[in-house]
């Protein structure tokens, strides 16, 4: 499986408001995985811990998955919720591929 970081978001030391953190959003392309082979990894970084999870086989084409790696890197979307989220996407995604 290859993993290409598409997207890297880094969050400030704002006391006890927020912890200083990164979070990588990762394309993932499996060629073989035939008519879903691409999915995505987030992967959160903070002083003391480390998370990374990933979703396989979600799309079709790597420009929808990349749209959704945009999406939730310009709502810096974090691992607490980013599943819940992904979610409702492929809700949004699929319901207006059945409209067409």
């Amino acid at each position: 499986m290859k993993r290409t970081t598409m997207y890297t978001k880094e969050f400030s030391d704002l006391g006890i408001l927020q912890e200083a953190a990164t979070i990588c959003y990762n394309l993932l392309e499996e060629t073989e995985a035939v008519p879903l082979p691409y999915g995505i990894e987030l992967v959160e970084k903070g002083k003391y811990n480390r998370q990374a999870e990933r979703l396989e086989r979600l799309f079709p084409s790597k420009e929808q998955t990349v749209q959704v790696l945009a999406f939730l890197y310009e709502n810096a979307v974090t691992a607490i919720v980013w599943r819940e989220v992904v979610e409702d996407l492929l809700e949004q995604i699929n319901g207006y591929r059945q409209m067409v």
